[in-house]
């Protein structure tokens, strides 16, 4: 039998537990941080950013930082609203520029990946205007 001492301890210890798994969750996101002399919190993120093929040009926030593959720390102040573009400029014929987006009210990927084979995505409409003589009897069609 289980004495009533030996249970509030086993229940203490299951609370404890409980709030260690609790706050191990909540510091998942950002690698490190730093203080703003306004009282801001400000993180710091370890980006990879990586190109198929590799070689691609790489702009953080139009500032060139290197070729893809790359490993940077990207400044972010997440939570507020400065918003973070990583570009990736081709350097082959029949590639394309490829533009991420990173909202400052998230926090960042850990790696980014850019297809330089990857085109503008374009609709196909039909902008052909039919002239013949049947068309122009059917524009004039009643409708009752």
């Amino acid at each position: 039998m289980i004495s009533r001492n030996q249970l509030i301890k086993s229940q203490i210890t299951c609370v404890f537990l409980a709030s260690l798994a609790l706050v191990g969750c909540a510091t998942m996101s950002p690698n490190t941080y730093v203080m703003d002399y306004n009282g801001y919190t400000y993180y710091q993120y370890k980006v990879e950013i990586i190109s198929n093929p590799p070689g691609a040009k790489i702009e953080i926030n139009n500032d060139y930082v290197g070729d893809a593959p790359i490993t940077r720390t990207v400044n972010g102040n997440w939570g507020m609203l400065a918003d973070t573009i990583i570009r990736a400029i081709p350097t082959q014929p029949g590639q394309f520029v490829q533009t991420k987006y990173l909202p400052g009210t998230q926090p960042f990927p850990s790696r980014i990946y850019f297809d330089m084979s990857l085109g503008p995505v374009q609709p196909n409409y039909n902008v052909n205007v039919n002239t013949s003589a049947n068309a122009s009897t059917n524009a004039g069609a009643n409708i009752n």
